[in-house]
C-alpha cells in the first residue's frame, strides 16, 4: 500500500481579488475562487473510482459562503495490487484526478460567465472568449507519503508545499494575439472591452473594433463608471452579484457589499429618522456623489456619472447635514493567523482536522462580528481575513475578532490597520494593508497601524497587542477622547512638539519627564486627570518607545479630528 497527498490550487489570487475599483470588486473576487475551490471538493467527494480519496483540506460545511483557503488537499491509497502496477500507473491516475478536477474548475467557471452575459443580455464574441478560455490558473502537485497508514509527517508538507510552488514559478505563458488598443481598467495584460463612453457623441477612444457600450440606463447604469473600459475577466468581476439569487443563492453571497462611501454612508445616517426614509431611496452605487458634492463639485453639470434622481437626492442630503462634514476616510483590516502551517503539521490527522474544522468555524462567526462593528467583510478564508470598516469601529471590531480567534482556535494572528482616504485607489490601499501586515507578522501576535493621508505622508505605529489588546485600547481611548472634544488637537500637538524636540535633539529621555509634559500640555489640566493617565497608559503600552509612542499620538489625533461626532441627528 502507498500513499500519497494531492495539493491542488487555482489563482492567480492577489492580483484576481486585489485589482479592484469597487469593494463589490474585491468580494466577487474572492467569492469566485472560494466557491470554484468548494464546487471542486464537493466533485471530488462525490467521485466513483478504485482509489482511495480522502480530503483533508478545506474543511467546510454545505450552504455556508464560501470562505476557504485556496487550496485542496487530498490524502490519496493505493492498494498493494495497484502499486504493482508501476510508478507509472500511479502517476497516471494521480494526474488524471488533477486533471479531473482542472476540467470542473474550467467548466463551472464557462458556466457561471455564460450566466453573466446571459443575464445582463450580451453575446460574447471571439474576443471575449479568448480572454475568458486561459482563466484560472491551475496548478498541482503531488508527493509520497512517508508514513504509510500513520500521521502525516513535518516533512510530508513542507515537500508538498515545496512542490506546489515550485509548480507556480513555471506560469503558463501564450503570447497575447489582441490588436494595440485600450486596456482593461483593472487587468492591464487584457485590452478593454467593455465600455460606458464620456459623452453623447459616443466618441470611441482607441479600444477594440469589437467594442461593446454597456450603459443600460434603467438595469445597469452604475456598472461602469463615464470613460471606465473593462475586459472580459474584469467585467465577470463586476456583474457577478448579478447571477446571485440563481447561482450562488445557497452560499449566501452578499449583494449588499457595494462600495467604501455607501458604507460609511450607511453608517452615519443609521437610526436618523429624519434621513432615513430620504437616504432609502439614493442608489447604493451613487453614495459617492454625497461625498463629490461636500468636496464642492458641481453635480448639475453631471457628465452622466449619476443619474439625476440620484443628484437630487445628493443635494437634499447635503442640504440637511448643514455644513457637517462627513469623514471621507475608512479603515481595512487584515489579519493572518500566526504560524498556522507549522501547528498543522505537527499535529495527529484527527489534530489537523479540529483545528481545520476551529478555523472554519471561526470564519462563519466572522460576519456577525463585522455585522455588529457596521463593517463589510470581503473574505475570511481559513485563518485570513479582510474586511472594511468607519474609521470609529475598526479598532474595537479587531479586538472582537481576536477575542473571539483565540476563543475558538486557540492561537494568535498578526494584523494591519490601514487608515484611507476615499480618493487613492483602492489597489494602493490594499498594497500598504499588505505591507502593514507583513509588519506586524515579523513579531507575531501584533498589530501595525498606518494613515494613509492625501499628502502621501505615512505614520507607522507598531505593537503587541498584550493581554486583552490593552495597547489597542489605550489608543482608542485616545482617539475617542479627541473626537469627543474631550482632548483638544492642539494639546496633543502641544505635547508632539516638545516630545519631537527630544527626539531630534539626541537627548536622553527619562521617563519621569512624561508626565510633567502631559500636564502642561493639557489645557487646562484641571479635571483631565482620567486623560492624563490615559496618554501615560498609551506610552507604557507602546513598551515606553518614544517614537512608537509618539506616531501612536499622531494617529489618534488626526483620526479623531477627521472622526467629529454627528450634530444633525
Amino acid at each position: 500500500m502507498k500513499q500519497y497527498l494531492l495539493s491542488f490550487t487555482i489563482g492567480p489570487v492577489q492580483s484576481f481579488i486585489g485589482n479592484s475599483r469597487k469593494m463589490r470588486d474585491l468580494y466577487a473576487g474572492s467569492f469566485l475562487l472560494s466557491y470554484l475551490i468548494i464546487h471542486t471538493c464537493n466533485a471530488v467527494d462525490a467521485l466513483k473510482t478504485d482509489i482511495e480519496i480522502k480530503r483533508l483540506l478545506p474543511v467546510y460545511k454545505e450552504n455556508e459562503t464560501p470562505n476557504v483557503p485556496n487550496r485542496i488537499l487530498l490524502r490519496i491509497t493505493f492498494s498493494d495490487e495497484q502499486c504493482l502496477k508501476g510508478e507509472n500507473f500511479i502517476c497516471s491516475r494521480l494526474d488524471g484526478l488533477a486533471k479531473l478536477m482542472e476540467k470542473e474548475v474550467r467548466s463551472e467557471f464557462k458556466e457561471i460567465y455564460e450566466s453573466v452575459f446571459e443575464k445582463c443580455e450580451i453575446k460574447p464574441n471571439k474576443s471575449i472568449i479568448a480572454q475568458l478560455k486561459d482563466f484560472p490558473e491551475v496548478y498541482w502537485a503531488y508527493q509520497e507519503c512517508k508514513n504509510v497508514g500513520g500521521k502525516i509527517s513535518k516533512d510530508d508538507i513542507e515537500k508538498i508545499t515545496s512542490k506546489l510552488q515550485a509548480a507556480k514559478t513555471i506560469r503558463p505563458f501564450s503570447q497575447t494575439t489582441e490588436p494595440a488598443g485600450r486596456k482593461c481598467s483593472l487587468f492591464p495584460e487584457y485590452n478593454a472591452i467593455f465600455v460606458k463612453y464620456k459623452d453623447e457623441k459616443k466618441t470611441q477612444p482607441e479600444f477594440l473594433s469589437e467594442v461593446i457600450e454597456f450603459a443600460n440606463e434603467d438595469k445597469w447604469f452604475y456598472a461602469l463608471k463615464p470613460g471606465e473600459g473593462l475586459s472580459a475577466l474584469a467585467f465577470i468581476k463586476r456583474m457577478l452579484y448579478c447571477i446571485a439569487d440563481k447561482k450562488f443563492q445557497k452560499y449566501q453571497y452578499n449583494t449588499n457589499i457595494i462600495s467604501v462611501a455607501y458604507m460609511l454612508l450607511k453608517n452615519r445616517f443609521e437610526n436618523d429618522p429624519v434621513v432615513e426614509n430620504l437616504f432609502k431611496y439614493l442608489s447604493a452605487e451613487a453614495a459617492e456623489a454625497v461625498f463629490d458634492r461636500q468636496n464642492g463639485f458641481d453635480l448639475s453639470k453631471n457628465t452622466g456619472e449619476y443619474t439625476s434622481k440620484d443628484v437630487d437626492i445628493a443635494n437634499e442630503l447635503i442640504k440637511y447635514l448643514n455644513g457637517e462634514k462627513i469623514s471621507s476616510y475608512y479603515a481595512v483590516v487584515k489579519f493572518d493567523g500566526d504560524n498556522i502551517g507549522s501547528t498543522y503539521s505537527n499535529c495527529s490527522e484527527e489534530q489537523q482536522r479540529q483545528l481545520s474544522e476551529e478555523i472554519g468555524e471561526f470564519a462563519t462567526k466572522v460576519p456577525d462580528i463585522i455585522k455588529e462593528y457596521k463593517g463589510e467583510c470581503i473574505y475570511a478564508g481559513g485563518e485570513d481575513f479582510l474586511g472594511f470598516f468607519p474609521v470609529s469601529k475598526a479598532i474595537r471590531a479587531l479586538m472582537a475578532l481576536r477575542e473571539k480567534f483565540q476563543e475558538m482556535v486557540h492561537n494568535t494572528f498578526s494584523a494591519g490597520i490601514v487608515y484611507a482616504h476615499l480618493m487613492p485607489p483602492l489597489k494602493n490601499v490594499l498594497n500598504l494593508a499588505d505591507e502593514m501586515e507583513r509588519l506586524a507578522k515579523k513579531d507575531k501576535n501584533s498589530y501595525a497601524i498606518t494613515v494613509y493621508k492625501r499628502s502621501g505622508k505615512e505614520t507607522i505605529v507598531c505593537n503587541p497587542f498584550g493581554e486583552s489588546c490593552a495597547s489597542l485600547d489605550a489608543l482608542q481611548k485616545i482617539y475617542e477622547s479627541v473626537s469627543s472634544g474631550t482632548l483638544s488637537v492642539s494639546s496633543i500637538y502641544s505635547l508632539l512638539s516638545v516630545l519631537q524636540e527630544l527626539l531630534d535633539g539626541g537627548q536622553a529621555f527619562q521617563e519621569e519627564m512624561l508626565k510633567p509634559l502631559v500636564v502642561s500640555s493639557i489645557c487646562p489640566p484641571e479635571g483631565k486627570e482620567d486623560i492624563i493617565t490615559e496618554i501615560l497608559n498609551l506610552f507604557e503600552q507602546c513598551n515606553h518607545d518614544l517614537e512608537n509612542f509618539t506616531s501612536a499620538l499622531k494617529i489618534a489625533a488626526f483620526l479623531g479630528k477627521e472622526e467629529v461626532p454627528c450634530t444633525t441627528k
